[in-house]
This record gives C-alpha cells, structure tokens and sequence, in this order.
C-alpha cells in the first residue's frame, strides 16, 4: 500500500487523484497446468475520497517467455551536449 501521493491524473486524460489517495498493489504469479504458462498478473487499487466514488481497479497481465526469445537488450547512452 502507497500513501503520500502528490496529487495527479489515473490516466494522461483521465480523472483527476489527490494527496489523499491510497494505491494498493498486488502481485500474483499464475501457473496454466495444460498450457504450460506461467503468468505475472500485476493488480492496482486507488481509493480518493476526494475524487473517486469507488475503488479505480485495473490490472496488467504479463507471459513468461522460457527461452528468453523477443529479449534484446542494448546498450542505452546519452549524448553529452558541447
């Protein structure tokens, strides 16, 4: 649970959260037994008293990829200006 948050949006055009508001997360790992899947679901919770009439809920999902195939990781730098 996160409380203290500076006030923002839930969303880039969205709705509107205060300093009040409260951000439960949850993090579940889900295994399909017939697909052979291993999932990551990730849940947040915002309540604002202020803003929000019931609980926001949303939640994102992610694969396990076992091969580790789709992972290219590169070098990041950034360009000192002169």
């Amino acid at each position: 649970v996160t409380t203290h948050l500076r006030p923002g949006y839930l969303r880039k055009n969205g709705v509107p959260y205060s300093a009040d508001a409260n951000l439960e997360e949850s993090f579940d790992v889900v295994s399909e037994p017939y697909a052979g899947n291993t999932v990551l679901m990730v849940t947040m919770v915002v309540t604002d008293p202020e803003y929000l009439l019931e609980p926001f809920v949303y939640s994102s999902h992610f694969k396990k990829v076992p091969d580790g195939s789709g992972w290219d990781p590169t070098t990041c730098h950034v360009d000192q200006p002169r």
